[in-house]
C-alpha cells in the first residue's frame, strides 16, 4: 500500500509541476501538431490514470479511496490548465476523452469528477466511446 501511495503521491507533484509550467508556455493554436500531440497526451495520461484507480481498487478496496483520494485531489489544478490549453488549441476535449474508452465511475470513487473538473457533460455510469 506504502508503494501505491508513494506512486500516487508522485503522480499529483508531477501533474502540479506541470500544471504550474502550462501556465507559462504560449502555444500556437494552428500549429496541428501540437494539437495532435496534447490530444494524444490526453488519452494516454486518461487512460493511465484509469487503469491505476482500477487496480488500486480491486488490490487495496476500501483503503484505496480513504488514501487516496486527497491525492488524486490535488491534481485538480492540473485538469482545469488541460481545460485551458484544449480551448487554446480548439481541442474538443469530450470527443477526445470519448477516444480513452473511460468509466466515469471509476474516477469518482476518488472524487475525480472528470466533468466538473473540465467542464464536461459526459455520460456516468458506463464506457465512454464513439
Amino acid at each position: 500500500m506504502e508503494v501505491a501511495l508513494q506512486a500516487a503521491s508522485s503522480f499529483s507533484y508531477q501533474a502540479v509541476a506541470v500544471n504550474r509550467q502550462a501556465g507559462r508556455c504560449a502555444c500556437d493554436s494552428s500549429a496541428f501538431d501540437v494539437s495532435a500531440q496534447f490530444k494524444a497526451q490526453i488519452v494516454h495520461l486518461f487512460s493511465s490514470l484509469q487503469v491505476t484507480l482500477k487496480l488500486g481498487a480491486e488490490r487495496y478496496g476500501s483503503d484505496w479511496s480513504n488514501r487516496f483520494r486527497p491525492v488524486f485531489q490535488d491534481c485538480s489544478p492540473a485538469f482545469a490548465s488541460m481545460k485551458q490549453i484544449s480551448a487554446q488549441l480548439n481541442i474538443d476535449l469530450a470527443a477526445t476523452l470519448k477516444q480513452a474508452h473511460l468509466d466515469l465511475g471509476v474516477f469518482l470513487n476518488v472524487g475525480l469528477n472528470v466533468n466538473a473538473l473540465l467542464g464536461l457533460n459526459l455520460r456516468i455510469g458506463g464506457l465512454l466511446s464513439l
